[in-house]
């Protein structure tokens, strides 16, 4: 297969997706790349004419060769990544993942399929994202560089990383309480990804993504972020667990170049001067404000549950 399988997440925002599958029109590996657009059922009457109108967004906007699942029931994004992820790469070695709410590059599949290629037998590498915080000082670079956690805002990985992922697939082993796991895994105060773990664990929040970051951090995993980012955010506040205090609607959303594609690292190690521009950045201070503000909100509403 010349180009790598692409797998879209949607579930009830019709103009998401629209705007998702125009962004990606723009790609020219999209017309060779296998697309499979995965929508989520609806979870009641209040929500099926959203969901059918994105199935229609689907039927109209996607390439002819599109595979379409629209699942009668709601699974959840945990569960529908986690199910269709792990359907890919039975059949694949390697897939790119996309939400509805993004707004991709030209160059994204290039960047995705070149960085597929290279970084495939170094096991140390677990993932490729195509999102970037907004620092002015590493948009100037013209490499990319590794850090010690992934992102969930389009990435790619290998069916080899993900088996790795579902045999560490368990009961967090780890002292999550303790004050050196949390400065490691918080990335050294890049996002609070503890405070999330720690919600997951007393399920209170479901996430596919912090399990998975969680797996990649046990294995010492690696994930490589361009210099600038090759796709936007455009719908963190108005995604499913989104509420009036969600603050992703303030994060900087630069655009996106057309001309830029990064350089490749050969040193695989963590670049940490790039950790400390990020840590500071105001992308990281409005994510670390959006952890901490759903941790309360979740856990007061848990109160007041029981």
């Amino acid at each position: 297969m010349r180009y790598s399988p692409i797998l879209i997440f949607a579930y009830n925002r019709p103009d998401r997706l629209e705007a998702l599958l125009a962004s990606l029109a723009a790609c020219p590996e999209l017309d060779e790349s296998p697309v499979s657009i995965f929508i989520d059922g609806p979870k009641g009457d209040h929500d099926r004419d959203s969901v059918l109108q994105v199935v229609e967004v689907a039927e109209a906007l996607a390439p002819k060769h599109a595979v379409i699942r629209a699942r009668d029931a709601n699974l959840g994004l945990k569960q529908s990544i986690m199910t269709g992820v792990t359907d890919a790469l039975q059949q694949n070695d390697r897939v790119i993942v996309l939400e509805d709410d993004l707004i991709v590059s030209p160059h994204l599949l290039t960047y995705f399929n070149a960085a597929l290629r290279v970084y495939r037998d170094c096991e140390r590498v677990w993932s490729i994202t195509g999102y970037m915080f907004n620092v002015p000082e590493l948009a100037v670079r013209d490499t990319s560089f590794f850090l010690p956690f992934p992102n969930p805002w389009a990435w790619a990985t290998w069916s080899s990383r993900w088996e790795k992922f579902s045999r560490m697939r368990q009961p967090c082993d780890l002292p999550i309480n303790a004050s050196s796991f949390r400065t490691s895994f918080n990335a050294h105060g890049v996002r609070d990804f503890a405070s999330i773990l720690d919600l997951d664990r007393r399920e209170l929040v479901s996430s596919w993504f912090i399990n998975w970051y969680l797996a990649m951090f046990k294995d010492a995993g690696l994930t490589m972020w361009p210099p600038k980012p090759l796709v936007s955010n455009q719908g963190g506040a108005d995604g499913t667990h989104a509420t009036v205090l969600n603050l992703h609607r303030f994060l900087p959303r630069p655009p996106l170049s057309n001309e830029f594609l990064p350089e490749f690292p050969s040193d695989i190690t963590v670049d940490y001067a790039a950790l400390d521009m990020i840590r500071g950045s105001t992308d990281a201070r409005l994510q670390r404000a959006v952890s901490v503000i759903g941790g309360i909100r979740r856990r007061i509403g848990n109160k007041l549950r029981i």
